[in-house]
């Protein structure tokens, strides 16, 4: 199972980056909790920060659900979205985007070759956005 090479790839990935905790949500690997921990010089230092990943069934050719269950005011996350609906502005995990590209930003959407450590990269990306960045582009 792909899930499981996955899995696999992003608990060695992290082992030892104390800023991010992935575990089973329940006694599955194909449900996961991910915790961030804001790093200090961000915005979200010190604070811990839960997602919900999902493997769909026809993984990997449909991305991973993703879903930030801890309320928190970010540009790219919408806390008032419910349970089960996407609420992360993300296009590697926008169901919408699977094997697109957009030609003006060459952001790309999920495609096979992706895997749980892009997106553990992208959502940690986000929470590690240091704050003289931050303040520079308001």
């Amino acid at each position: 199972m792909r899930e499981e090479t996955d899995y696999t790839e992003a608990i060695e990935t992290y082992k030892d980056d104390s800023n991010v905790i992935i575990e089973p949500w329940g006694r599955s690997i194909d449900h996961l909790r991910l915790t961030i921990i804001g790093k200090e010089g961000t915005a979200y230092y010190k604070g811990k920060f839960i997602f919900e990943i999902k493997f769909p069934e026809n993984y990997p050719f449909a991305p991973p659900y993703a879903y930030a269950v801890t309320l928190m005011w970010h540009p790219n996350i919408d806390s008032s979205i419910p349970p089960g609906k996407l609420n992360i502005c993300l296009d590697l995990i926008n169901p919408d985007l699977v094997g697109k590209v957009d030609a003006s930003t060459g952001a790309s959407g999920w495609t096979p070759s992706k895997t749980l450590t892009n997106i553990i990269e992208a959502l940690k990306g986000m929470m590690h956005v240091e704050l003289f960045t931050l303040c520079n582009n308001a």
